[in-house]
């Protein structure tokens, strides 16, 4: 119902944007209501832009239905005159507004332009009828915008008139759902479409942004016009003629693409994607000699030339979106599916348009115009948008914007929650989802994305030997700048917080022999604000018994379900975080205030791990904080020796490093995580990686969390004793440090410190170094007791001769050696400085372990296998409770 005469506009594009709702709508002119109409209607709208007196039965008949009744702008008053809406509904007419003063709208705490200038006010009278749903802000106190008494629904204006992509029509659309009761669950999804894609463009840049968006796996449309024409030069370009084209479109569809006919030509007089083409753009006006047949004639012009190329265009998108009714109807006798805006101010999610029974996909921010209208402006209007439960951020972009503006809006859109969707499958079309990338590719796309075009030519042109003296000497200064960064206090330690609550987690399978100990030196612990949750994996030993001999008000024992047991570490610490999720106490407490510890059924904490952890967690970036690791069993024999040397010396030396970087790596014993954190991560933090520590922490950071290193207290766990259970545990890390190798691409281009990502890529990359510089140091040894039997002694040689190729072979495999030794030196007091150097340089050589554990994983990665190994345990004495 509207009140404007003849004029039913803004009734269209409400009847426009009600088409989301799949029902049936009737524009009536309130003068010609009839008794009785709103009864034969689910719900009626009214929309009051005049001063004009309403029909009397319309007034009496919308205070008395039991049926939905949304009044948009004026005549509330008049209503209110007629039947005194507070008895009844609880609200009452206040006043007209048209001062302008009112800017904007507050909604779900975001704040909307106001954009009607004119404002019906009115007031709750009694809270337990009436209650305000979104709020007027001006310059004193703020003024009810909606207000909601069971069926009738006030709005303070009409949120059609003027509408912008942030403005209080977010409010209108949203609320739709309410009125009509049509619940929707919370659902943001996005959609990007690459724009004006036609035969005379740059096919290798086009071909570079729709691998970027494949190995990203963002699903992406193509918006394709079949033939260029430009009337100043004469060209005019047909897929015929660019073969090289159609085989880059053709790969785009295989890589998920879905083509959108974007015309025929895009032009009518002027150049293909600057001109329009059902619209005559020197007078400002429709083609004077549209006809239907000449409309059929560009449709199907468009259509033959895409399909003779193999090509299949699902979807339609008008030049421009400029066209008159007529085109939009003779289009959808060939499309049912269109994308673009029409009628409304634009639609925030999926509708049925009205006129042509076409599902019209939304798209809501415009597209990327470089410095003009960056990415960062269509993020901020991403952000209000959220406000519609199920709407969508859908943005286009052209080819000559760079590649680095459009990551920034994929990545500021996924990092506010939006999930981008196939337009296919959105509109309800047939689709089938590419084959993903494999790892490899995604690595390798990264690597070309984001470091190929760093590295200089010449660096490109040199040999082997020179590339890898200076990869030596890179990797020589970046230790040597990891121990004097690591030589710095900590970055951040803030005050005690008494209200945290500590609750260690110990997946438990098959854990007898070394269970109990844990629990013990866990309860010597003397902390109110610690509790321990054992999780039993399907133990077929004693474990459960041992467990539930402990009090049970400190040492809580769940027990994994069977049929999920026995898959992984990730999955038992998912279920206790889901049951954690749960409980009563993080009811109390709120996720922010619960520390989720991890420590595994070996390990050994030291009396101030509590006090020394809690400060981290006083600011609320920190996400996680990772503590030190030793091993307890060192002294057993040498692999165990070596294994000590590695937690005390490198990963001790990188992680007190890595504090100042920002890039603390969380490590699977010692790792306590705030429980906000995680449930930011989903229903499932960890993941099935083989390495599920590194692949949580690398995501903590990329979801904006920090991660802090306490060098100030240890987990002590147990070193593998024996040769062949040694590789096999390391043959897991390798393989789980190389899966969290898909991450590369995410960390060279997310809104994070650079120190941070660069450092972490290095990281995840340094296990190739074990491929390079072990056999590289070997065969130089190899070759020089060859040289030495074989040939040197009948030569004109002398000794001194030989000493820098010596002092090379030095450097090249030891010269971070002396960055550890000090660290070392520092934990291992019993220790000469001198005893610590000698050791450093023979545990070197035992980095044999990680380049046959690497080989294996390969090999395993290269199978597709990635089943889960559990380490071993060696039996331990305790005093059973």
């Amino acid at each position: 119902m509207h009140d404007q005469d003849y004029d039913d506009e803004l009734a269209s594009q409400l009847a426009a944007l009600l088409g989301h709702f799949t029902i049936d709508t009737a524009i009536v002119e309130e003068a010609f209501y009839q008794n009785g109409w709103v009864e034969r209607f689910d719900a009626t709208f009214f929309i009051g832009g005049t001063h004009r007196d309403i029909n009397p039965a319309f007034l009496d008949d919308a205070f008395g239905t039991d049926r939905t009744i949304v009044w948009l702008g004026r005549g509330i008053d008049q209503l209110d005159a007629r039947h005194p809406l507070s008895s009844r509904y609880g609200f009452a007419y206040g006043r007209v507004d048209a001062s302008g003063e009112f800017t904007d709208v507050s909604y779900k705490d975001v704040a909307l332009q106001k954009t009607d200038p004119v404002t019906a006010i009115s007031y709750v009278t009694d809270e337990n009828k009436a209650r305000v749903m979104a709020w007027l802000e001006g310059p004193d106190q703020p003024e009810p915008y909606v207000i909601r008494s069971g069926n009738f629904w006030v709005f303070a204006d009409i949120p059609m008139i003027q509408a912008g992509d942030s403005s209080a029509y977010l409010v209108l659309a949203d609320l739709l759902h309410d009125a009509l009761e049509r619940p929707h669950a919370e659902e943001h999804r996005a959609m990007v479409r690459i724009e004006d894609v036609h035969p005379n463009i740059e096919t290798a840049y086009f071909n570079q942004l729709v691998s970027y968006l494949y190995n990203h796996e963002i699903p992406f449309a193509v918006a394709l016009i079949p033939v260029y024409v430009n009337p100043d030069t004469g060209e005019e370009i047909h897929l015929s003629d660019r073969p090289d084209f159609v085989k880059a479109i053709r790969e785009a569809e295989r890589k998920g693409g879905v083509v959108v006919l974007h015309g025929y030509t895009h032009q009518l007089y002027g150049m293909t994607g600057v001109d329009h083409e059902f619209w005559d753009n020197r007078v400002g006006a429709f083609p004077e000699n549209e006809t239907v047949e000449s409309i059929r004639d560009k449709v199907e012009s468009g259509l033959r030339e895409v399909r003779a190329a193999g090509i299949d265009p699902v979807i339609w998108e008008t030049p421009h979106y400029n066209a008159s009714g007529l085109v939009h109807k003779v289009v959808a006798q060939y499309f049912s599916v269109a994308w673009e805006r029409r009628d409304a101010p634009f639609f925030p999610y999926v509708v049925t348009y009205p006129d042509t029974g076409q599902t019209l996909l939304p798209e809501t921010l415009g597209y990327i115009r470089g410095e003009e209208h960056p990415a960062a402006d269509l993020l901020k209007v991403a952000d209000k948008q959220r406000v519609v439960r199920d709407g969508f951020a859908s943005f286009f972009f052209h080819l000559h914007i760079k590649e680095s503006q459009m990551r920034e809006m994929i990545d500021g859109l996924e990092d506010r929650g939006y999930v981008f969707a196939p337009p296919a499958e959105v509109a309800g079309l047939p689709y089938t989802p590419p084959e993903p990338p494999s790892w490899l590719s995604k690595f390798a796309s990264g690597v070309s994305e984001h470091v190929g075009a760093f590295i200089p030519q010449g660096l490109k042109q040199m040999s082997s030997a020179t590339v890898l003296t200076l990869l030596a000497i890179f990797i020589i200064f970046y230790y040597w700048g990891i121990f004097l960064l690591s030589r710095k206090p900590p970055s951040y330690k803030g005050e005690y917080d008494p209200d945290l609550l500590f609750v260690v987690v110990v997946p438990a399978l098959n854990e007898e022999l070394v269970i109990g100990k844990t629990l013990d030196h866990l309860l010597s612990l003397k902390d109110d604000n610690l509790l321990i949750l054992v999780v039993n994996d399907d133990s077929d030993d004693d474990t459960r018994d041992i467990v539930l001999g402990y009090p049970q008000d400190r040492v809580k024992l769940i027990d994994h379900p069977r049929a999920l047991s026995r898959q992984g570490k990730g999955r038992v610490l998912n279920y206790a975080f889901r049951y954690l999720m749960a409980s009563d106490i993080v009811k109390q407490k709120g996720t922010s205030k619960v520390i989720y510890g991890v420590l595994d059924a070996d390990g050994r904490v030291e009396k101030n791990l509590v006090s020394e952890i809690n400060p981290y967690f006083a600011d609320p970036r920190s996400g996680a904080v990772q503590v030190g690791v030793r091993i307890s069993n060192a002294n057993t024999n040498i692999l165990t020796k070596w294994q000590n040397f590695e937690f005390l010396a490198f990963a001790r030396l990188a992680q007190k490093a890595r504090e100042h970087l920002g890039s603390v790596g969380l490590g699977g014993n010692g790792q306590f995580v705030r429980l906000s954190a995680l449930a930011s991560l989903g229903s499932e933090p960890w993941t099935d990686c083989l390495t599920e520590d590194l692949d949580l922490g690398i995501r903590l950071m990329l979801k904006g969390w920090q991660n802090h290193y306490c060098s100030n207290t240890f987990v002590a766990q147990q070193g593998v004793p024996t040769m062949k259970a040694l590789i096999r545990q390391r043959t897991r890390w390798f393989q789980g440090h190389l899966t969290c190798w898909r991450h590369i691409p995410a960390l060279s281009y997310r809104h994070k410190e650079p120190s941070a990502r660069i450092d972490t890529i290095y990281y995840l990359l340094a296990p190739l170094m074990v491929f390079v510089f072990l056999p590289s140091s070997l065969l130089f040894i190899m070759w020089s007791v060859y040289f030495i039997a074989t040939g040197a002694s009948s030569l004109t040689f002398s000794p001194l001769d030989y000493i820098p190729a010596i002092l090379i072979w030095y450097l090249f495999s030891f010269g971070a050696v002396p960055t550890v030794v000090w660290t070392f030196w520092r934990e291992e007091k019993d220790m000469s400085g001198w005893k610590a150097f000698l050791w450093a340089h023979i545990f070197s050589f035992f980095y044999i372990f990680w380049f046959l554990a690497g080989i294996k994983a390969v090999i395993r990665l290269a199978r597709g296998e990635g089943s889960w190994v559990k380490t071993g345990r060696v039996r331990e004495v305790h005093q059973h409770p």
